[in-house]
């Protein structure tokens, strides 16, 4: 039986985004909106989906 996952202390989790934040910089454009359109669903969908909506909304793009 899988074990739970452990959760990640605050150094760590900067650690990560950073991580993530310098290779999401080498993907080309393409790849980044196609992957943007990816997590903007699981996160829309989940927990923080109204947040993040009206946060959208908020930017006037």
């Amino acid at each position: 039986m899988p074990s739970e996952p452990q959760p990640f202390d605050a150094q760590q989790l900067l650690a990560l985004k950073d991580t993530i934040r310098r290779t999401w910089e080498q993907l080309p454009p393409a790849h980044q909106a196609s992957l943007l359109l990816v997590l903007l669903r699981g996160v829309l969908e989940g927990e923080y989906g109204d947040w993040l909506a009206g946060v959208i909304r908020l930017l006037d793009v």
